[in-house]
């Protein structure tokens, strides 16, 4: 069985920033650890949270989605978390998900303390021993500088005004042409009518949460926008207003992965929080799993010949079935007869094909029934 040690304590340096130490493994038999711990740190009043990890040799998908969960609880405080020294495998899994967006990831303790403003208060404490050098910007409140540039806004005003006294009584007619002047600024000055569409364009640009990942999309103006997590289709009007529309059709989900046993856990692992997300049921996910352990690692080692190459991979889940493609550039596969090649997979998938890529290599397509 796995174990699971969590070590909290807060930050001397750093007041109101809490750091915890994390050793052994977030698996099926210590998830409820990791929730109980973060729950009661949350309820002591921790917002702000530094996670060195770097102990931690396996997250499942339920310990990753525990974790996005508080730091958007500790983000909505003020907050957030921060993890620190993350493990290669762990950080391609949370790349790999999008994870990343929920909290950042730094190698330096300094580096995780600036993420929350922490660095800030060191140089506050050297400020207050120079106030006394501070009667040298006492000359700054001379506020004869202040009526002057009042007269600078005016200068238009008053420059053409001294030009007609020199001369006033040769020039009685063109004093009416200053009251032409005058009755045109007027106008000028009720120019802020149009500040109107301007409202409209003062709440531009704008970030505007995704009502289904809470992602945040960048709005530079009016108009339909898609978020680039989860497509989700989003209007927004010239008042600032939005109104989301959920994608009609399932959305392809397509990446490129090295054929190496790390991409291949990650790729599991991001297939079964998705699933999980999806509400698709336990026992297919496992069978799922199943196959595509035989399928990558047949990919690696029989078309790659065991030599690092890249992959791609295209996974498609419905609410009737999910589909996962790949395409490699490798060698040539038998798809004579799939059942011998992959037993396993073709055993696990409702449908399982294999055909020669045009450009060499192996296309496979994998079908699962989910009602």
């Amino acid at each position: 069985m796995s174990e699971l040690d969590i070590q909290f304590s807060e930050l001397d340096e750093a007041p109101g920033i809490h750091f915890a130490e994390l050793s052994g493994a977030i698996d099926a038999s210590t998830v409820h650890i990791f929730q109980n711990q973060l729950e009661d740190a949350r309820k002591r009043g921790v917002t702000k949270l530094i996670m060195d990890i770097s102990k931690i040799k396996y997250v499942n998908s339920t310990g990753l989605g525990s974790l996005v969960k508080y730091a958007d609880t500790f983000k909505a405080a003020s907050g957030g978390v921060v993890l620190l020294r993350v493990p290669a495998k762990v950080k391609i899994v949370i790349e790999m998900l999008g994870l990343h967006e929920f909290f950042e990831m730094c190698s330096s303790e300094q580096e995780a303390i600036g993420v929350f403003g922490g660095a800030a208060a060191a140089p506050a404490e050297v400020q207050p021993a120079k106030p006394e050098p501070a009667p040298a910007p006492k000359p700054k409140p001379k506020p004869a500088p202040v009526p002057r540039p009042e007269s600078g806004r005016l200068v238009t005003e008053i420059v053409p005004k001294p030009t007609p006294k020199p001369s006033p009584p040769a020039k009685p007619a063109p004093a009416a042409a200053e009251p032409q002047i005058v009755d045109e600024e007027p106008p000028l000055i009720e120019t802020p009518a149009p500040p109107k569409p301007a409202v409209a364009a003062e709440a531009f640009p704008m970030v505007v949460a995704c009502a289904n990942c809470s992602i945040g999309v960048e709005v530079a103006e009016s108009g339909n926008f898609k978020c680039p997590r989860c497509s989700t289709v989003l209007y927004v009007d010239g008042q600032g207003n939005v109104n989301f529309f959920a994608p009609k059709k399932p959305m392809p989900i397509q990446m490129t992965l090295v054929s190496s046993p790390e991409c291949t856990e990650g790729f599991k692992s991001f297939f079964s929080t998705m699933s999980s997300r999806l509400d698709v049921p336990k026992p297919k996910i496992n069978s799922v799993l199943d196959g595509l352990d035989e399928v990558l690692g047949k990919i690696a080692q029989e078309a790659y010949l065991a030599r690092p190459s890249t992959y791609h991979m295209l996974l498609v889940i419905g609410p009737d079935e999910l589909m996962i493609r790949t395409s490699d550039h490798g060698r040539m596969l038998d798809g004579a007869d799939a059942q011998s090649t992959f037993p396993v997979a073709a055993k696990a998938f409702d449908e399982f094909e294999i055909t020669a890529h045009p450009k060499g290599g192996n296309l496979l397509k994998m079908v699962m029934k989910l009602k």
